[in-house]
């Protein structure tokens, strides 16, 4: 597909032609942005794209190229860039358009751009508005779309999940109402969450339940690993640790079926801190962070090392082994000095000087509880200042 676009565009027919260049430059930014991944790419084409419609005066493809030019910036985590090129979108629309659907989405686009910098009421503002016209054109699409992000942003941002639920309920209706069970699970995924939230783990557990059926229903095997392990939350919530603990296999096994080797290695943690924190099965434990270390490094995930590393030296202390856990949080203190983790830094040395104190070896625990100190005294952590200092105190 790639090939062909650009085989195209460098057609001596095309290179005399502005209006198919941009309509080229259109479709390659697309492909790199949604389907391959290459948002630097996307980034290039798309101003391709902005210059082109600004040689031919168009107006409106200079909005649409604005927008692009905004959800690429949003992506790349370019937020100045992000929201000043959605703006210059909404105000070409609002003068030269008089199709609402662009203006409500590039007010949606504005504020999710917003809410990405944390700007949370002019994203809260700017939602509604978009709401707003939505609702007055009878755009029921685009109504549950801003319900879903509204609904977000009052239950992450704004941390108000009795807000959220209601958008969620109003999301679900008109997913129900349009026939679109993909929206309609989402919901039900969602309006688990702002339960969770609210500590309503029993009706959490029933919208979780509702997500798994119709995540089953549709076939879509990532949509039933997040489902599982959002039933699991709800499981471990309410006490009851071996409906948590099938669960998690079942999305272990959906994680396998699919390659999905990430999932499979957040899972297998997963699975340990349940056997080691909750099951006390320290031994259980240990050989799943055995395959999560493997996993990691297979993938090259340094930062996932570092953290099987850590729980390695957790169960081996809870296995009172505690040369084995000095030996593993001794490699945690290594590779999260080469990272540059202090906080990191801060936990391993406790954990070293722990596994000395348990060996006997107590002038070593001190000057590792000590480094610690130092540490959490060059980064202002206060609270960390007081744990090792009731910690060095009963040695």
């Amino acid at each position: 597909m790639l090939r062909t676009l650009l085989a195209k565009l460098n057609t001596p027919a095309v290179r005399k032609d502005k209006a198919r260049q941009l309509d080229l430059y259109c479709q390659i930014g697309d492909l790199y942005r949604t389907k391959l991944h290459n948002l630097q790419s996307a980034l290039q084409y798309y101003q391709n794209m902005l210059e082109c419609s600004q040689e031919l005066s168009e107006n409106t493809k200079q909005a649409k190229a604005y927008s692009r030019l905004g959800l690429t910036c949003d992506m790349l985590g370019l937020q100045q860039e992000a929201y000043a090129n959605h703006e210059r979108a909404l105000a070409i629309y609002r003068v030269e358009t008089s199709n609402e659907i662009d203006i409500c989405i590039a007010y949606k686009n504005l504020a999710s751009s917003l809410a990405l910098s944390d700007q949370v009421s002019d994203a809260k503002t700017n939602y509604e508005t978009a709401l707003a016209v939505a609702m007055e054109t009878g755009n029921k699409t685009e109504q549950m779309d801003i319900y879903c992000k509204l609904g977000d942003l009052h239950r992450e941002q704004l941390h108000e999940p009795q807000v959220s639920h209601k958008y969620y309920t109003e999301m679900l209706a008109l997913a129900r109402d349009l026939g679109r069970k993909d929206r309609e699970g989402l919901a039900y995924n969602r309006l688990g969450l702002a339960c969770d939230d609210m500590q309503d783990y029993e009706a959490a557990l029933g919208q979780f339940q509702k997500y798994l059926k119709m995540s089953e229903e549709s076939g879509n095997k990532t949509a039933q690993i997040t489902a599982h392990q959002n039933i699991v939350g709800s499981y471990k919530a309410l006490g009851k640790l071996d409906l948590a603990r099938y669960h998690y296999q079942s999305a272990l096994t959906l994680a396998m079926e699919i390659g999905n080797k990430t999932k499979q290695m957040d899972i297998y943690c997963m699975l340990g801190d349940l056997h080691r924190e909750q099951l006390h099965e320290p031994q259980v434990s240990h050989k799943y962070y055995t395959e999560m270390l493997a996993l990691a490094r297979d993938l090259g995930r340094k930062d996932r090392e570092r953290i099987a590393y850590n729980r390695l030296g957790l169960a081996c202390k809870d296995m009172q082994d505690y040369e084995a856990a000095l030996e593993w949080h001794q490699k945690h203190l290594k590779m999260s000095q080469e990272s540059g983790d202090k906080t990191e830094q801060i936990a391993a040395h406790q954990n070293i000087a722990v596994s000395y104190k348990a060996l006997g070896k107590l002038d070593l625990a001190r000057s590792h509880y000590q480094s610690a100190m130092d540490i959490a005294m060059a980064t202002g952590n206060k609270h960390q200042q007081e744990n090792i200092a009731e910690n060095l105190a009963k040695l």
